[in-house]
């Protein structure tokens, strides 16, 4: 990824609760900083700020809407 290159990520958040759903959160950004990959670290990787961010409505259970 290139330094300042607008993203956007969909990220699951835990919940403390079992049995509740997770809320997703749609953010948007810019990366700020890449590392190559090196005998330590085989994987390349980015830093991103968030600029912006909404949490998604949770999603429709459609399996209950068909039994309806």
């Amino acid at each position: 990824m290139e330094i300042d290159q607008s993203v956007e990520l969909r990220l699951e958040l835990p919940v403390a609760t079992p049995g509740r759903e997770c809320p997703e959160v749609s953010c948007r950004g810019r990366v700020v900083r890449t590392v190559s990959p090196s005998d330590n670290e085989p994987w390349p990787g980015s830093a991103v700020i968030i600029e912006d961010y909404d949490f998604l409505p949770p999603p429709t259970d459609l399996t209950l809407l068909s039994a309806w």
